[in-house]
């Protein structure tokens, strides 16, 4: 029923042409954070972001798995035994999201990102979940196109800041585009270093 009545033909078809590739796909808990992790510092390294620690992801993992409402895993699609693209997942019986998720760039030729998506929706249905949260988009970005083709309905954010008399969204900013560019250009050991010294500074 999600397969035909939401997702839009041409995601449809990505994902077809995709599965044709010998992908393997994991889905578990501490024992796949490795493999997430390795993704998750190289897709966003290259994306010119820092990323927290691997024992910050570790611990989504193990505080979720004890909580009796909310459960969290990790998703992982290997290709030749080399995991390429990975989320880590959050839900209950109601809802799913999937807060950090990445693919690496060499692979998306593969509509490796479709295939994710796809795989976390059939994991949401094989549990009888609700709804699916992809996560904010700000209008006018890529994403947002991408979501819809998916079926997603937009949902209005509201955002409010407080001691402050004035707050400007500088996402777009010279400043931000030439320290992304920056941290692009960082060795993986280096990024993975000072990423989580510096990520809380970024989101706050």
């Amino acid at each position: 029923m999600v397969w035909n009545k939401h997702i839009k033909s041409k995601t449809r078809n990505q994902v077809r042409k995709a599965e044709k590739n010998d992908f393997q796909i994991k889905t578990g808990g501490e024992e796949l954070l490795d493999d997430f992790y390795e993704v998750i510092t190289k897709a966003w390294r290259d994306l010119g972001t820092p990323t927290h620690s691997k024992s910050f992801y570790g611990n989504i993992i193990k505080y979720f798995s004890a909580d009796s409402k909310f459960h969290g895993q990790f998703m992982v699609i290997y290709i030749d035994e080399k995991p390429i693209s990975a989320a880590c997942m959050i839900f209950s019986d109601d809802y799913i999201c999937h807060p950090y998720a990445a693919t690496l760039k060499e692979f998306n030729k593969l509509s490796v990102n479709n295939i994710l998506y796809w795989n976390i929706i059939k994991f949401a249905i094989d549990r009888k979940i609700l709804a699916f949260d992809m996560g904010r988009s700000r209008n006018g970005q890529s994403t947002v196109k991408y979501k819809l083709s998916w079926g997603a309905e937009p949902i209005q954010l509201y955002y409010y800041y407080f001691n402050k008399a004035s707050h400007t969204n500088d996402e777009d900013g010279k400043l931000v585009k030439f320290l992304i560019n920056m941290w692009k250009k960082l060795p993986l050991s280096i990024a993975n270093f000072l990423g989580p010294k510096l990520i809380y500074k970024v989101l706050k």
